[in-house]
């Protein structure tokens, strides 16, 4: 007997959906992102595995995820190991959430450490 794929969904926060600043692809790359991290708003997916849940080129993948941490909606962790894929950090703001202070750990001499505030949906923490 075949087992049934399970179903599953993604909460997308409103100031996401309506963000004036996202493009189509943009959003959908970031709906990909918040699918993949789920309620921790951290996840580890590859560029092959992102442009194959968009329909992107993985070249198109790499440009709008600089497009999404420029615009402050995500952190780029870029892990020096060769064949790991980088961590991205969630930034979502939603409604009356409190800020909490996030340090991206540094992984190389040329990434510096950041310390940002970020707002976490109160449905996924």
């Amino acid at each position: 007997m075949a087992s049934t794929p399970v179903k599953s969904f993604t909460q997308i926060p409103d100031e996401v959906i309506f963000h004036p600043e996202l493009s189509p692809s943009t959003f959908r790359l970031y709906v990909n992102l918040l699918h993949y991290g789920r309620q921790v708003g951290v996840c580890w997916p590859s560029h092959k595995r992102l442009a194959k849940g968009t329909g992107f080129s993985i070249g198109y993948v790499r440009k709008l995820l600089n497009e999404l941490e420029q615009k402050n909606f995500i952190i780029i962790e870029r892990r020096a190991r060769y064949g790991t894929s980088n961590r991205y950090h969630l930034l979502i703001a939603v409604g009356d959430t409190k800020a909490t202070e996030v340090s991206v750990p540094q992984v190389s001499p040329k990434v510096p450490r950041k310390k940002v505030q970020i707002k976490k949906y109160e449905g996924l923490v």
